[in-house]
């Protein structure tokens, strides 16, 4: 034996760590090799309507055994349905929004005779964007697959005498995904719901139905579905949320293992995200952009649920406070995605003057108050708006002792900024992006130039960095600085300059450095 890959077992695994070009090259290389590494690079396939970059159904018969995870994109044709696929593990469906497919029944039976050959192994089903395959010959065979855990359907048309082949096929799995489609379900006590309509192992749920869909549909799910662990309820802002009955819901503490909740359409009010938390146990995530979080949600998050919250997404203008976003950040060790409007550096750092009993009677002294250090060092995903003291109009002030001590809050309030963000070595997005218009925020220019873009050099991990309307006047030193200390970088979107033709001629400064490491910008 000349060469370790000529063992299966190790070619297999070295092939893990290669990407698909990769995997095709050492395919050519030699009977074994082509042996060894097929299985991985058609694991997972993807079938294209357009033909032209499709793989051909003769190569999907070849090496149909090795197939696991098989896609469907596009117009659909009858033509590219393989029958000697029978080791699925995961079936995609994804057609073309607006575009009809012809002969839908023939597609549909092919469809569900491809699901009846995986049965034993089919895990995971998503059928979207194309109305008119949805029939009751391919529910059935989606409810006769004993391992089904994952269904996902979107913008299908299921007719109501399928409704009850449909429920039985959903009723069994973990994860359920209904989006834009309309469906009917009654909602009846547990006890008195049929099978079909029970659902026991449903742990994560996202439901955003049609606007013909009754609100009756969302709570005859979810009030069956006493193993929810995740719930990603999504609609149009415009829609009436049935407010009522999910405070009746809440407060009855009908989902006992909730610990994710995704309301991003809907705005709540404090109240009733406070309600929310107390009837979560262990809350994972509370992704409430448009709700207003205020003191008794942060009472409710910060007593029942501060070790254990791992994301946080707020985006309205005042809630939380600055106060309340540095508490988190402060307290909260597991979090690890925060999106919240701003920080105000003046909950940051404090200058203050404290009285004292002196010899020659009461002297005031200066103190400095610095925040507590942000605990959060798992975080991966920071959106937040620093609002930094301004010290941009300070030769209009007369007063000497307040120019020193705006000059001392602002470069206090940078420092230390910045050596919170340099703790956090698992960054991988940072967004500064201001509200405002050239407003002050970070100072992101190197500390030989005035700034403590240096202080960052710890976010090898950073690949996202944006942070337009900001007061900027960054130069190509701090691109190349940007490029050569995060090695992972693959976006900046920002102001890299207050004056316009600077900024335009940093731009396309980044855009070359960038397409010189082969990334498309």
């Amino acid at each position: 034996m000349s060469s370790a890959l000529e063992l299966p077992e190790i070619a297999a695994h070295v092939g893990l760590y290669l990407s698909r070009r990769q995997l095709a090259t050492l395919m050519q290389v030699c009977k074994t090799w082509n042996y060894s590494f097929a299985p991985l690079l058609y694991r997972a396939c993807t079938i294209y309507g357009n033909q032209s970059k499709s793989l051909s159904l003769d190569t999907i018969n070849k090496y149909a055994s090795s197939i696991r995870d098989l896609s469907y994109e596009g117009c659909l044709d009858p033509s590219v349905f393989s029958p000697e696929c029978s080791q699925l593990v995961s079936l995609t469906i994804s057609g073309r929004l607006g575009r009809k497919t012809d002969r839908p029944l023939e597609i549909s039976t092919l469809i569900s005779q491809v699901i009846r050959n995986n049965s034993n192994n089919l895990k995971t089903f998503s059928l979207q964007n194309e109305p008119t395959l949805s029939s009751r010959g391919l529910w059935v065979a989606l409810a006769d697959c004993p391992n089904m855990s994952h269904i996902e359907v979107e913008n299908l048309i299921i007719l109501p005498e399928d409704m009850d082949v449909f429920w039985k096929a959903c009723s069994m799995v973990e994860t359920l995904s209904i989006v834009s489609t309309m469906v009917t379900l009654e909602l009846n006590r547990p006890e008195e719901a049929t099978p079909s309509a029970r659902f026991p192992a449903l742990q994560r749920l996202k439901i955003a139905l049609s606007e013909d869909s009754t609100d009756e549909t969302h709570f005859a799910i979810l009030l069956n579905a006493p193993n929810l662990k995740s719930l990603d309820w999504r609609g149009k802002i415009t829609t009436l949320f049935p407010i009522d009955r999910y405070r009746r819901m809440m407060s009855q503490r009908l989902l006992p293992k909730l610990q994710r909740l995704r309301m991003s359409s809907y705005q709540l009010s404090d109240q009733d995200i406070a309600l929310s938390l107390d009837a979560m146990t262990d809350a994972r995530e509370l992704n409430m952009r448009f709700s207003i979080f205020s003191d008794k949600a942060y009472q409710s998050l910060m007593s029942r649920h501060a070790t254990t919250i791992r994301v946080l997404i707020f985006n309205v203008a005042n809630f939380p406070t600055s106060a309340m976003v540095q508490s988190i950040l402060s307290s909260c060790f597991s979090l690890e995605i925060l999106e919240a409007r701003l920080i105000s550096g003046t909950d940051l750092v404090r200058i203050g003057q404290v009285e004292q009993d002196g010899a020659n009677g009461p002297e005031t002294t200066e103190n400095i108050f610095l925040g507590d250090d942000w605990v959060c060092l798992g975080l991966k995903s920071l959106t937040v708006n620093f609002e930094m003291t301004d010290n941009s109009n300070r030769e209009e002030l007369d007063d000497p002792i307040g120019v020193e001590r705006l000059e001392r809050q602002h470069k206090l309030e940078q420092v230390h900024v910045f050596r919170q963000l340099s703790r956090l070595t698992r960054l991988e997005k940072v967004n500064i992006r201001s509200m405002h218009k050239h407003s002050q925020s970070l100072d992101l220019r190197l500390e030989s130039r005035g700034g403590g873009l240096d202080k960052l050099a710890s976010l090898k991990r950073l690949e996202w960095f944006q942070f337009d309307w900001t007061a900027q006047e960054l130069s190509r030193e701090e691109i190349d600085w940007m490029l050569e200390h995060w090695p992972r970088l693959r976006i900046v979107i920002g102001t890299y300059h207050r004056d316009t033709e600077k900024d335009r001629g940093m731009q396309e400064y980044f855009g070359e450095r960038l397409r010189l490491r082969n990334i498309e910008y």
